[in-house]
């Protein structure tokens, strides 16, 4: 997917640093020190919604490197945030998932090397992980600004950063269990730590929507804002309180609070993974794909296997 400077307003290209996949890295008007992130084209039907598919997640590194090597010496905030009128994120690209991202069953069943085409979804599966993770090791604070989605592993790429705002018509959900996947890149591993475990489970299992408010009420944003211009007012004006104090004090500040529980993260990831290079292969995920192309509730016949032999047969039409 191309990513046009034509978007850009006349004060972003001013302070414009590079663009990275969907990204502009801009210097921020409002104080030294802060980075702001955008991403999203409003005039472009897509583009507008910032979908998660292999570009996004490359780009993510992209930008964290960005961050976090070469500029050392300025950075010492960032802010991620959509462009007015666009998305944070609608969620995961199911037309690339569908397109071939992940191994499907007959992929292995076709395949000459079965199994080193569920060690490719593997390694796609980690490189995911790791562009999300990127975040969490950047060496700055991240500030995420959210606005008006935040869905299925957008949510993941909001639990990666350090501070979330959101506006009150926002919209989230932990949504990939409705598409026949267990969210794989990093919500379940960060959520419970943020909002407690018996609430991640609940937003996991039910793939249920909630807003801006609901979301402050449960801890997993620290501000909710009545609008878009609200919103980066807000972002911006903490960014600026962050980038006053010492950036060495901040920046010691996220190693120790992210130190021990990252170590975790990334034992779970890579057990997840592993699970993740199988599941795919299931009909569950294109009949999701199918199903959202088609405008129609999804049929799931999927079963899971029982441990004491044989399977509980799945009958869609119930008899």
């Amino acid at each position: 997917m191309k990513h046009s400077l034509r978007l850009l307003s006349s004060a972003e290209d001013s302070s414009l640093i590079r663009c990275i996949g969907p990204f502009h890295v801009c210097r921020s008007s409002t104080a030294k020190g802060v980075i702001e992130v955008l991403s999203g084209d409003p005039k472009h039907p897509v583009q507008k919604l910032n979908l998660l598919g292999a570009d996004y997640f490359s780009a993510l590194k992209g930008v964290a490197a960005l961050l976090s090597e070469e500029l050392n010496d300025e950075a010492r905030v960032a802010i991620f945030a959509p462009r007015e009128k666009c998305s944070f994120s609608a969620g995961i690209d199911l037309k690339e998932l569908a397109g071939g991202l992940v191994t499907t069953e007959a992929d292995v069943a076709g395949s000459k090397y079965p199994a080193m085409r569920l060690q490719q979804q593997h390694r796609m599966v980690r490189v995911f992980q790791d562009g999300v993770s990127s975040l969490a090791r950047c060496r700055i604070p991240i500030i995420a600004a959210i606005d008006p989605h935040c869905v299925g592993g957008a949510t993941s790429v909001a639990s990666a950063c350090d501070l979330r705002y959101a506006t009150s018509r926002s919209v989230f959900s932990v949504k990939e269990a409705a598409v026949g996947l267990a969210a794989d890149i990093g919500v379940l591993q960060r959520l419970p730590a943020i909002i407690g475990e018996g609430r991640t489970r609940e937003l996991a299992f039910t793939c249920r929507e909630f807003d801006g408010e609901e979301a402050k009420r449960i801890g997993f944003v620290e501000e909710v804002c009545t609008d878009y211009a609200a919103l980066m007012a807000h972002a911006r004006r903490r960014a600026a309180e962050v980038a006053s104090n010492s950036p060495l004090g901040v920046q010691n500040s996220k190693r120790i609070l992210n130190g021990q529980r990252e170590k975790a993260v990334q034992e779970s990831l890579e057990y997840q993974a592993a699970i993740s290079a199988f599941s795919p292969s299931c009909h569950d995920v294109a009949e999701a794909a199918h199903a959202f192309a088609g405008k129609r509730a999804p049929v799931f016949t999927d079963y899971v296997v029982n441990p004491t032999g044989g399977h509980a047969r799945s009958n869609p039409k119930g008899s």
